[in-house]
């Protein structure tokens, strides 16, 4: 069937999960240091990597390959990925033979640099960082280092393990970092640290970039995993009834409390916990840019956010439970439940 499977064990019973299309002819796996799946595709003569993005496994571009039919596949201790092919043929004599032999290294993208740690000087803070333990099997070119502070962003590349930002003043508001590495194989996933007003680090704790002035790149996915966010200007927009004060958003008389731009502020669910903190007596749920995936691939038709089940569990171990529907925000079919006021004390 060209798939690759995934078998869990959950109290002890093992059940197949949904199918991952694949090449032609899937002959061999290997895990990645970072967790993701590689795979031989003996007849289409590729191998492809399968990655984990908050809970969904997705098949990326297969790679053509030296040589047919790649047969076996290991991990190198550097991250790249090593591959055996080989042809068997029928000569006149009827003995097979092998043609074609081949052992290929595949470079892969590196790690992340780690232990982001930040100093704080006058008008400026200095960003440093440990290279990455994998470095996909090729040195590291260079490391882009990002920074936004309210509207204020600014990018560097270098091949240091630290720069320094200019401009930025301790106790102006959230301060958000980030870092990624570049070698020959292409560019890491993002390292990332956020500071408050206090210089203290916050938790990223699932969150992504939801918010963003406009031309800010984002590097973690945005708030729906495929790189969109809401548009500062666009948000602030008078002509659309939209007003901005500080991070409160002003739409129909009705003041939301949005965040800050260009930081992590929008939480990712994909069936984990999510901890609400605070005091009062009511609690209030806003839910946007919502994309609820089903297991299976991700296509329109297998998108589903009508009737979602929400839990919410007190410290004193009671639960309440109520049933919701979400938009998704690039395609809002308006389902019944929508907007749903639920009071818990």
């Amino acid at each position: 069937s060209n798939t690759v499977q995934q078998i869990v064990n959950n109290n002890g019973v093992w059940t197949a999960q949904t199918a991952i299309d694949v090449g032609t002819k899937p002959q061999a796996l290997t895990t990645g240091h970072d967790g993701s799946i590689w795979v031989a595709n003996a007849t289409s003569n590729t191998v492809q990597q399968i990655v984990n993005e908050n809970g969904v496994w997705t098949t990326q571009p297969a790679i053509d390959v030296v040589g047919s039919a790649p047969q076996a596949l290991t991990t190198g201790l550097g991250g790249s990925i090593w591959m055996a092919s080989y042809v068997s043929t029928n000569n006149p004599a009827n003995i097979y033979v092998t043609v074609n032999n081949a052992v290929q290294q595949i470079l892969a993208p590196p790690n992340a640099p780690r232990e982001l740690a930040v100093a704080f000087g006058p008008g400026e803070m200095t960003l440093a960082w440990q290279p990455p333990v994998i470095d996909g099997g090729t040195s590291v070119i260079s490391y882009t280092a990002t920074v936004a502070q309210g509207t204020y962003t600014k990018t560097i590349t270098t091949s240091e393990t630290s720069c320094v930002f200019d401009g930025l003043t301790l106790g102006s508001g959230p301060t958000y970092f980030t870092v990624t590495t570049t070698n020959f194989a292409g560019e890491s996933k993002t390292a990332a640290l956020q500071i408050d007003a206090s210089g203290n680090t916050i938790p990223k704790l699932h969150r992504g970039v939801g918010i963003t002035t406009d031309g800010v790149a984002v590097t973690d996915g945005g708030f729906d995993g495929a790189g969109n966010t809401y548009s500062w200007t666009a948000l602030g927009d008078t002509s659309s009834g939209g007003a901005l004060v500080g991070n409160t958003l002003v739409s129909g008389g009705i003041a939301f409390d949005i965040g800050s731009l260009n930081q992590p502020d929008f939480v990712w669910a994909a069936g984990q916990d999510i901890e609400a903190t605070g005091s009062g007596t009511v609690l209030t749920l806003a839910a946007a840019a919502v994309m609820v995936i089903q297991p299976g691939p991700v296509t329109p038709m297998n998108i589903s956010q009508a009737n979602q089940t929400l839990t919410l569990n007190f410290d004193d171990d009671t639960t309440a439970t109520w049933t919701q529907s979400f938009s998704n925000w690039l395609d809002p079919q308006y389902y019944d439940n929508e907007s749903f006021l639920s009071t818990q004390s």
